[in-house]
């Protein structure tokens, strides 16, 4: 009977696919069979290009003699590490009875990739087998089964291959000739300005372009110049309202973007702001400001905030290069995480002082430090595995992803969604402990299963090579000696109590959390400013009138995904126009009552008219009436 092929990018949504495919499938040694359908996946990428070592073994040496390499035609082969599941993947596109693939890899350049590269290896494009590629926006149910029916000829997506192909050997030429040019020539002179033996300088397609960015970004800081600017202000009377008003220039006005301008905010030159003014009102003369000076922005840099006193409806802000006076003020400071990034976590204070509760920061996505002296045998190894977080054997937080183990514990994607029940339990002096799942697509009873046939499979072969295939080497022998078994036994040999142990260190490994990493690993805090205080669709501060509370500063942290750094850039955005509206509110309301009271000084300095005596002409015509009535 012929079968569909499905490929999955990894484990994980190979498991979503074959669940949505509702059909009775055993588990094998990298994939999952029905009697219709067979589901596996990739590790990621399977294959990668050659380095130019591989081309010729004169390229292992760098010298500016071979460069620029530029190969005619590329180069391909299998990743070490992924050698087992891509053998697996590609004997699975090679079978007979399968008769259409289905690519099921991210939907993406990327993923399309991953895809393209195993099928290039195989060999199969050209065997006759129906490919199609489902395209899908989540991993729901109802979506990958509108995928598969809705999918169309792989074909179709050649433009997108295409486009992922050139990308690849865009980053891959680049990378290498100016990787190895550049430490050719500079090389020596960093590695002895940072004391080090040698130092490779990295160059990359788009992490090059990000660190000019940055750099440049730096030196104008470092460099920057007060910038004095005239804006054009207004004063005029509708209906008996006072009305104050501010010229700026909008797309589609005359001075839109004009040179003559700073930022569209107002003129560079005063003469330019006269001419302007003359123009509309005829008017040659003008007045600055009140204070006979012109505005200008300032941009304060550098400056270290000592203190921040609220006073007289608005705020005093003292720094070691003088006083700020505001009408409204922006706590942005960040938390406490990355500090060498400035971030020293001052701003809680200062929101203490205007009368802020403040939760305890503690860091946030981060490693996990764990107990025991196993974790140097494994480190560096990265795998598909779940976590459960556990605090005084309470299951607080799961995720699964890939897994990281370093030479003091566990890090990773996974590890960082689940680290801040972590350090809040850590916190409080609970007990907190990591429950890892390496085999996340089967349940206690298939891996057992698993493990039984595979024993009988590999009787004759040391119990080392029991994971051969499904797990790390360097993991495998931990997990064999955490469970007691020595690595040299036979597979055959190994009891039903001992494949139990063997399983539950598989499926139910155990870690020991000591601690998490300090502010300095962490790429967010929790904790912060109460966000009951402050934020909802202002960022308003609720206890402080005119403050404005924005980004990390507030007790608000996400999941790994870019979800914090949206969050900063959303609510500073917010901050920055509310603040802007109450400010430009606030400086109207000032001024108004400043013309108020002019005109109640004015009034009062007036000589008070002479009262005159009113002549009572009513009363009089009232009695020629009467009169007159009273005749008849």
């Amino acid at each position: 009977m012929a079968k569909a092929l499905y490929i999955a990018e990894k484990p994980s949504v190979a498991q979503e696919f074959a669940k949505a495919l509702k059909l009775e499938m055993r588990n094998h040694n990298g994939y999952k069979e029905g009697e219709t359908a067979v589901v596996t996946w990739c590790v990621g990428h399977l294959v990668t290009m050659s380095y130019p070592e591989v081309y010729d073994e004169k390229y292992k040496k760098w010298s500016l003699e071979t460069l620029p390499f530029l190969p005619e035609e590329f180069l391909y082969e299998v990743i070490p590490s992924a050698k087992n599941q891509y053998e697996i993947v590609s004997q699975l596109l090679n079978r007979e009875d399968v008769d259409t693939i289905y690519v099921c890899t991210d939907s993406g350049r990327e993923g399309e990739y991953i895809y393209r590269l195993v099928e290039q290896m195989s060999g199969v494009k050209d065997k006759g087998k129906q490919r199609k590629r489902v395209w899908i926006d989540s991993q729901t149910e109802e979506e990958i089964l509108r995928g598969i029916r809705e999918a169309k000829d792989l074909s179709e997506y050649d433009n997108l291959s295409d486009s992922a192909y050139l990308r690849a050997k865009e980053d891959y030429l680049m990378g290498i000739n100016f990787s190895r040019l550049l430490t050719l020539k500079y090389g020596n002179t960093l590695a002895n300005y940072l004391h080090e033996r040698y130092t490779v300088i990295s160059v990359g397609r788009v992490m090059t372009c990000v660190q000019g960015m940055v750099v440049r970004r730096e030196r104008e800081i470092r460099e920057f110049v007060k910038t004095p600017f005239y804006r054009v202000f207004s004063s005029m009377a509708i209906e008996g309202t006072g009305i104050e008003s501010e010229w700026k220039a909008v797309e589609g006005s005359k001075f839109y973007q004009s040179p003559k301008l700073y930022k569209d905010n107002g003129f560079l030159q005063k003469e330019d702001a006269g001419a302007f003014i003359a123009g509309l009102t005829g008017n040659t003369e003008f007045t600055e400001n009140e204070n006979g000076q012109s505005s200008q922005q300032t941009e304060g840099t550098q400056a270290v905030v000592e203190k921040i006193e609220k006073k007289n409806g608005g705020f005093f802000i003292h720094t070691d290069q003088g006083t700020v006076e505001t009408d409204a003020l922006i706590l942005a400071a960040g938390s406490k995480a990355a500090p060498s990034t400035g971030s020293d976590g001052s701003g809680y204070e200062y929101a203490r002082q205007l009368g802020h509760s403040i939760i305890k920061p503690l860091p946030a996505l981060v490693q996990l430090r764990c107990q025991g002296n196993m974790y140097k045998q494994m480190a560096g190894i990265r795998t598909e595995a779940e976590v459960s977080l556990q605090a005084d054997g309470i299951t607080l937080a799961k995720d699964k992803g890939e897994l990281q183990i370093t030479d003091y514990g566990l890090s990773g994607i996974p590890v960082f969604q689940v680290s801040r029940y972590a350090a809040r339990a850590l916190d409080e002096k609970k007990k907190v402990r990591v429950y890892v799942d390496f085999m996340p697509g089967w349940d206690d009873n298939e891996s057992f299963r698993l493990l039984k046939k595979r024993a009988l499979l590999l009787a004759y072969k040391p119990a080392e090579e029991l994971f051969t295939g499904m797990l790390n080497r360097k993991l495998a022998q931990a997990l064999l000696k955490l469970a007691g078994i020595d690595p040299n036994t036979s597979c055959g040999s190994l009891t039903g109590k001992q494949l139990e142990k063997i399983r539950k260190e598989l499926k139910e490994y155990e870690a020991v959390v000591m601690s998490v990493n300090p502010f300095a690993n962490a790429q967010v805090c929790c904790g912060g400013v109460d966000a009951n205080e402050g934020g909802g669709t202002t960022m308003g501060a609720k206890i402080c009138p005119g403050l404005y509370l924005a980004g990390e500063i507030l007790d608000v942290d996400g999941i790994c995904g870019g979800y914090n750094l949206q969050f900063a850039w959303s609510s500073g955005m917010i901050a920055g126009r509310c603040a802007a509206g109450d400010a430009e509110k606030k400086s109207i309301e000032k001024k108004s009552i400043e013309k108020k009271n002019i005109e109640k000084k004015r009034n009062i300095n007036k000589k008070p008219m002479e009262k005159k005596p009113v002549k009572k002409y009513a009363e009089k015509k009232y009695t020629q009436k009467t009169r007159r009535t009273a005749r008849t």
